[in-house]
């Protein structure tokens, strides 16, 4: 694995590489999936940012998509099978590689190396997609509470087993993570990582078969099926990609008041650095 120390004093690459690059991951990502009959949506500020924006939201620089669970998998099996399929890009993903510390899947440009700030990682990133999968979730309302309060669980001490200590605006609750950090040192990141990724790899009902889904990421997010069922497409730059038919639905449930641009001081890219790869 490569250390950032090993990079520093050499250029950084720009924000605008940074999202060209992505641009590019994005477009062979697209032509992968047709080719291979699989679902994706473009998700999170990417789909804000193609709604708002048609593009990228201007002061960000990631892009994320969303995959139904039965998708999310093949997509993992194809690229372990075939780890080259799409070029100069691999896919870094639990499944594949336990050294890799997340229950999402991230596509990676093998040309860069990626350094975030705010976490830490056991496999070189480079710059990269974000990839979700959409769980299916019970129609019980406590069987939905008690699946969302394990995740959340997962993904705090998931963060204190790998040194992230994020503080609270409530003191208690910051006192309760620094309690907590032993535990989840001494257990190992590969637990918290393991559960979530447990009900990820069990499909017990089809994505169409029951009125929720949550997207495996650190909030949880839970959204009704059904604005899934269709696709639509949205410009992106100069590509033409697909969207949840009920666009406006998800992204009130995300954002709330989408159209409403953030305060200035809000109005900031993720913490992370990207060089060339050395050769």
């Amino acid at each position: 694995m490569q250390a950032k120390a090993d990079y520093e004093g050499k250029p950084l690459i720009t924000k605008d590489e940074r999202c060209e690059i992505e641009l590019g991951l994005l477009e062979k990502f697209d032509a992968f999936a047709r080719e291979n009959g699989l679902t994706y949506w473009l998700f999170w500020g990417t789909l804000l940012g193609a709604v708002r924006h048609k593009g990228f939201i201007p002061w960000d620089d990631d892009i994320d998509i969303a995959m139904p669970q039965h998708d999310y998998l093949r997509l993992v099996e194809l690229l372990r099978q075939n780890p080259t399929a799409i070029r100069d890009a691999y896919l870094n993903a639990f499944e594949i590689d336990r050294g890799y510390a997340r229950p999402f899947a991230k596509l990676c440009d093998s040309r860069t190396i990626l350094f975030e700030d705010f976490d830490l990682s056991y496999v070189d990133e480079g710059v990269c997609l974000d990839i979700f999968p959409l769980v299916p979730a019970s129609d019980d309302e406590a069987a939905r509470r008690r699946m969302r309060k394990r995740w959340r669980k997962d993904f705090v001490l998931l963060g204190l087993s790998k040194g992230r200590l994020v503080r609270a605006k409530n003191p208690l609750v910051t006192a309760g993570k620094v309690v907590l950090k032993p535990y989840a040192e001494l257990r190992g990141y590969e637990t918290f990582v393991s559960d979530v990724c447990d009900d990820l790899d069990t499909v017990r009902f089809g994505f169409g078969e029951t009125r929720f889904v949550a997207c495996v990421e650190e909030s949880v997010s839970l959204f009704e099926s059904s604005w899934f069922e269709e696709k639509a497409y949205l410009p992106f730059e100069h590509l033409d990609l697909p969207v949840p038919a009920e666009w406006d639905l998800v992204l009130k449930n995300l954002y709330g008041d989408y159209l409403q641009l953030p305060p200035e001081e809000d109005r900031r890219c993720h913490r992370s650095v990207a060089y060339w790869k050395a050769k």
